[in-house]
């Protein structure tokens, strides 16, 4: 409706109504001239062509879109199976990205062993067989996962005495798992640090890190001064853990205990 107004809107200007024509034909002669009437009309004329081109442009843009999209659909289009029997059926078909349906952890966790021979080792200058709360608690805690405690030993805090011990043990066949407690912090005494990192051919930092992070979370700051450690000695597992009973529950609960077979299952291969 308002694009045939703007048309016939110069008409009406360049011809008038007769009525209009007979009230005031006198003053328009004078004031409008044939020529200022053919102006207008052009100008009104050029104005409605103007409109009418933007108006067009989106459409004419969205159409040109579609045309092009749909030739580039064409020309990459597959030609049908009977045209191009070369093109074998499974090889158009498209394979969807699946996701495997087991974590590797837990595929692992499937084929870990459920118990493994553990040797439990306190390193302590002061403690004995009724006192030794950090090795019993390793060898309850072992017992209770379904684990086997080949068996316990004490020896001083001592680097030359704690390597010995460890080293009977990795000698024989019939330990897969050595733990030690005590003797990991930062005393003039404590030894077994220096005497487990000594022997280690493959270091689990991981261990230490997370023992001291979740250490951190019950006794603060202090647990800096933790070296707790853990590693692979010709295939076996080897653990060095503090000497109080509440660290050591900690990281065998924590830590030691719900990956155990899964860490033996790996140092095999």
């Amino acid at each position: 409706m308002v694009y045939w107004r703007m048309v016939l809107s110069p008409v009406v200007l360049l011809y008038p109504s007769s009525g209009a024509s007979n009230k005031s034909s006198a003053t328009e002669d004078t004031e409008l001239t044939q020529r200022t009437r053919i102006q207008s009309f052009v100008r009104c004329q050029s104005a409605v062509i103007s409109a009418c081109a933007r108006a067009l442009t989106p459409l004419i843009s969205f159409q040109r879109s579609r045309w092009l999209a749909r030739e580039r659909h064409t020309a990459y289009r597959l030609p049908p199976i009977a045209e191009n029997p070369n093109v074998e059926l499974h090889s158009r078909r498209r394979t969807p990205c699946t996701m495997p349906d087991v974590r590797p952890d837990i595929e692992h966790k499937q084929h870990a062993p459920k118990a493994v021979r553990c040797f439990v080792l306190t390193v302590s200058d002061t403690r004995t067989e009724d006192t030794d709360t950090g090795g019993r608690a390793v060898a309850d805690l072992l017992v209770s996962a379904g684990h086997i405690v080949i068996s316990r030993s004490i020896v001083k805090d001592d680097a030359t005495r704690v390597r010995r011990a460890v080293e009977t043990q990795l000698e024989t066949d019939e330990v897969d798992v050595i733990i030690t407690t005590g003797g990991t912090g930062i005393t003039s005494r404590d030894s077994t640090y220096e005497a487990v990192d000594a022997l280690l051919e493959k270091r689990l930092d991981g261990f230490g890190e997370l023992f001291r992070m979740l250490s951190y979370e019950q006794v603060g700051a202090a647990a800096m001064m933790s070296r707790a450690t853990a590693g692979l000695v010709r295939g076996r597992i080897v653990i060095a853990l503090p000497g109080s009973e509440a660290a050591v529950r900690l990281a065998m609960e924590k830590l030691v205990v719900p990956e155990l077979g899964h860490m033996v299952q790996q140092a095999r291969k």
